[in-house]
């Protein structure tokens, strides 16, 4: 996860069962390498897969109304 200045905030390789609750700050975007293997949660509501399994997406951007448009 980066913030809007391309500086890394949080990296890591998660597992199964790994959890990480996004600050709420402005321009924050992910990179993951499977895109499909995520449970994305924004205010309590689950929100459909960002993409399929395995999938590497760059740039995903973290705003919490963009994430609800993918529910």
């Amino acid at each position: 996860i980066s913030d809007k200045k391309g500086l890394v905030i949080y990296k890591k390789v998660m597992q199964p069962g790994d959890q990480y609750g996004v600050p709420d700050f402005p321009g924050l975007t992910m990179i993951t390498s499977n895109a499909g293997g995520l449970e994305v949660y924004v205010d309590g509501g689950k929100v459909n897969p960002l993409g399929k399994t395995g999938e590497i997406l760059r740039g995903i951007d973290l705003d919490p109304s963009e994430l609800k448009k993918n529910k």
